[in-house]
């Protein structure tokens, strides 16, 4: 795979990972699989990007991209998999670029409902224990780098979407089924707030 294709697959696997992890479904065999895939893909993912023709990194990554494969059809997923079949189905987005481009704001928007898992998961990426007391700053810069790294430009207007595809878009992912199992209940109104705050 090219290295765009590469970092897309690679971060959708990251975000079905950390969407089962802190599912609403989830079960401890669930979160094994969810916080080894973090692991590994937070590790080697950059790796391979930057050594793409390094088979053991491939391995890794497919290794990584697995674990989370196990944690999601488990699990299932949540709100950035809702909106970005949304973005996908309607506008032909990249699906892996979409969710680099939700990940950070859902994670900001189900915070709350979800903290200890969400540190659990900065703790696996940065490799520092966060405080009992941290929010989400911490975390969202860890999954910023990883984009920057990967070569995703923040925002989706970078991907064409426009101003006046949200209403459709939120329309989508509200009758998404991922949604059920997202840690935090989202209404239409919620959605159209993420949408604007990636544009």
């Amino acid at each position: 795979m090219n290295l765009e294709l590469t970092a897309a697959t690679g971060l959708d696997a990251l975000s079905h990972a950390f969407e089962s992890y802190v599912s609403n479904a989830s079960s401890a065999i669930t979160d094994m699989f969810a916080l080894e895939a973090t692991k590994i893909l937070a590790e080697y993912l950059p790796k391979v990007y930057d050594d793409p023709g390094n088979i053991m990194f491939r391995n890794e990554v497919m290794m990584g991209s697995m674990y989370a494969g196990l944690a999601f059809s488990n699990a299932s997923l949540g709100l950035v998999h809702a909106m970005a079949h949304s973005l996908g189905g309607n506008l032909d987005s990249p699906h892996g670029e979409c969710n680099a481009q939700l990940l950070e704001h859902v994670v900001a928007f189900n915070y709350s409902h979800a903290p200890d898992k969400y540190r659990a998961l900065e703790a696996i990426i940065s490799g520092k224990k966060p405080s009992n007391k941290s929010g989400p700053d911490g975390l969202i810069l860890e999954l910023r780098n990883i984009n920057d790294h990967l070569g995703i430009k923040p925002g989706l207007s970078n991907m064409g979407v426009k101003e006046e595809d949200i209403k459709c878009l939120c329309e989508n992912a509200f009758l998404d089924p991922c949604l059920a199992t997202n840690p935090r209940s989202a209404t239409i109104k919620d959605i159209e707030v993420l949408y604007h705050g990636a544009l």
